[in-house]
């Protein structure tokens, strides 16, 4: 079985599952008509919420009209939702093999708010057990650089984590300028698909940082959030 066939079957099944405006942008898939096929499943968002079918389909559906930048940045929050998802993350491996921006993965990283939570409510129960621990075994107070090491591991990678939350991706190649307003030098161009980081607006225009420490003045309708904004 190809890879077309199976997706859709996995389309025809889901049709008992999800809302009129995801079965109708299956139907429409199948159909070939990609245009409203991309209505259809970019109004279920909108309605319900960013769901893994509906994101898993839509960036197929770029992928097929060759939006490459699209389908990463669909892939991406599909990713998001499953981090452990292998079709997902080949999917994005493929695609960022034929754009040639490699090692994306290592800028990037995929845990939900969910996830964040949880990280942060175990780091606390370690430190506060260790200490407990310590305390009662009237340890010595250098003993306690060991879980407070810990808790700042666990720290520095929430800190690090919460950074990537404005984390977007270019949906076409697009020229960097070195300010926000018309006229204005380019500085870079970020390649269709390429990761980079908003760190201020001003107008029409963000501020980004790329994975190279390269930055400048990007339209904001030629990105896209990673995360839910």
């Amino acid at each position: 079985m190809n890879k077309e066939n199976f997706l859709i079957i996995c389309i025809i099944i889901s049709f008992n599952i999800f809302g009129n405006s995801f079965q109708d942008g299956n139907l429409e898939f199948i159909n070939k008509d990609y245009e409203k096929a991309e209505i259809s499943y970019l109004n279920d968002i909108k309605e319900n919420g960013e769901d893994l079918n509906t994101l898993f389909n839509l960036a197929n559906l770029y992928i097929i009209i060759g939006e490459d930048g699209k389908a990463l940045l669909n892939l991406y929050k599909a990713r998001i939702i499953s981090p452990g998802d292998k079709s997902i993350t080949k999917e994005i491996e493929n695609i960022e093999d034929k754009l040639n921006i490699k090692n994306q993965y290592k800028y990037f990283i995929p845990l939900s708010y969910n996830h964040l939570f949880f990280i942060t409510i175990i780091s606390l129960l370690i430190f506060s057990i260790s200490i407990f621990i310590l305390s009662l075994l009237k340890k010595n107070i250098y003993f306690s650089i060991i879980p407070l090491g810990f808790f700042l591991l666990f720290l520095s990678l929430l800190i690090n984590i919460n950074s990537h939350k404005n984390d977007i991706i270019a949906i076409n190649g697009s020229e960097v300028y070195i300010s926000p307003y018309p006229g204005s030098d380019s500085s870079f161009k970020l390649e269709e698909g390429s990761i980079a980081r908003v760190e201020e607006e001003h107008g029409d225009f963000l501020f980004i940082t790329d994975k190279e420490n390269r930055y400048g003045w990007i339209l904001k309708n030629n990105i896209g959030f990673i995360w839910k904004q």
